[in-house]
This record gives C-alpha cells, structure tokens and sequence, in this order.
C-alpha cells in the first residue's frame, strides 16, 4: 500500500463502527479530497503500520452501508465503494474512493 498522501488516507475500521462521531469525521475527509482533486479513503487500514488490523473481517454489506451513510452527510460529493480486500495475512479493508468536484465545498 502507497503511504498516506493527498490522495490517499488511510483510517481505522473503528471510523465506521463507533457510530456518528466517526462518519462525520469521515464526511469531512471525502470533502476535503472532493476539493483536492479526488482521492482514495482506505477503510481497514491503520494509520501508523499502513495495514489491516489482525484478524480484521469486513463483510461486503457493511462497506456498502458505509458508503450509502457518507453519501447522505456529503452531499455533492461523488463516492463509490470498492470490492473488501485481504492483505497477505487475510485481513481484509475496502477502499472509498472520493471524485474529484467542479466546485469547493
């Protein structure tokens, strides 16, 4: 995995699953990389070692949910969700990916 740059954020599956305060986070990040030319969010990965926590399942539904939910906090945004991947290990994470806007939000 690349590491974190302008285009690609990585945040903790518990962003997704600590309920509000975590999606509005979240919204703010797809927002910021709307403005910023678009990018990738990688959902899953933890920050400091750029890799999936252990052991770490991720059902298909679950990321859908994730991403019907950032669409009703960022509106204008374009966001499509990604097949759930597995590292080496089989941990799994899915990437959201933020197109780039016409305008500043």
């Amino acid at each position: 995995m690349n590491t974190e740059q302008q285009k690609i954020e990585y945040k903790s599956l518990q962003k997704i699953r600590t309920g509000e305060k975590g999606f509005k986070e979240l919204s703010t990040t797809c927002v910021a990389l709307a403005n910023a030319q678009g990018g990738q969010i990688m959902i899953g990965v933890e920050d400091k070692t750029k890799k999936p926590g252990p052991n770490q399942i991720i059902p298909q539904e679950e990321a859908n949910s994730a991403v019907t939910r950032l669409r009703g906090l960022c509106f204008n945004v374009g966001l499509a969700v990604g097949d759930v991947c597995a590292d080496e290990t089989g941990s799994q994470y899915f990437a959201i990916t933020v197109f780039p806007s016409l305008h500043s939000y």
